[in-house]
C-alpha cells in the first residue's frame, strides 16, 4: 500500500484532481470535500466517511471499500469498476452514469441515484434499492437476489437478462436467472 492516512481528518479539504493511488485511508473523515477526478484506484477506504462530497469523475476502481459512508455524495460519472464496496451507505447518492460494472454492490443505496449507471455483472445481492432511481441503468448478468426494489424506478433499464424494461416497479417480477453464466462473471 502507497501512503498511510487512516483516521485522517480531511474533511472541507478541496483535492480535484488528485492522485491518491494505493493509499490507505481507512477510517479517513473527507466530509464536504471537493474532490473532483481524484484517483482512488486500488485504495483501502474501508469505515471511511464521504458525505456531502463532491466526487464527480472520480475512480475507484478495484479499491476496498467496506462500511465507508458515501450519504447524499456527488458520485456523477464514478469508476467503481470492481470495488468491493460490501456494507456501504450510499443512501441519497447520486451515481449517474457511474461505472459500478463487477462491483461488489451488497450494500445500501436506499434512495441513490444511479440513472444510466453501469452495473453490467455487479453483485446487489440482498443490496438496499429501495427508492432509489435505476432509469435507464444497465443490470445485464446482475446479482439481485433478496435485493429490496421497493418503491424503485426501473423504466428503460436493461435487466439481468439484457431485456429493456417498461412496466413499473409495482408490475416488475424479477426472472431468476438460468444455470447459464457468461464467462467472466464472478459473483454467485
Amino acid at each position: 500500500m502507497g501512503r498511510k492516512l487512516g483516521g485522517a481528518d480531511l474533511s472541507n479539504i478541496v483535492l480535484v484532481g488528485s492522485n491518491l493511488q494505493n493509499c490507505d485511508l481507512r477510517e479517513a473523515d473527507f466530509r464536504n470535500s471537493l474532490m473532483e477526478g481524484v484517483s482512488f484506484h486500488s485504495a483501502c477506504l474501508s469505515a471511511a466517511i464521504l458525505d456531502n462530497c463532491d466526487l464527480t469523475n472520480a475512480d475507484f476502481t478495484n479499491s476496498r471499500i467496506h462500511a465507508a459512508r458515501f450519504c447524499d455524495a456527488n458520485l456523477t460519472r464514478a469508476v467503481f469498476r470492481y470495488a468491493d464496496l460490501q456494507d456501504c451507505d450510499f443512501s441519497g447518492a447520486d451515481l449517474s452514469g457511474a461505472d459500478l460494472s463487477m462491483a461488489d454492490l451488497r450494500c445500501n443505496l436506499n434512495h441513490a441515484i444511479l440513472a444510466g449507471a453501469d452495473l453490467r455483472g455487479s453483485n446487489l445481492s440482498g443490496a438496499n434499492l429501495s427508492g432509489a432511481d435505476l432509469t435507464g441503468a444497465d443490470l445485464t448478468d446482475a446479482n439481485l437476489s433478496g435485493a429490496n426494489l421497493a418503491r424503485t424506478r426501473l423504466e428503460g433499464a436493461i435487466d439481468s437478462h439484457g431485456n429493456k424494461m417498461s412496466a413499473p416497479q409495482s408490475n416488475l417480477k424479477m426472472k431468476k436467472r438460468g444455470s447459464k453464466k457468461s464467462w467472466w462473471k464472478v459473483w454467485g
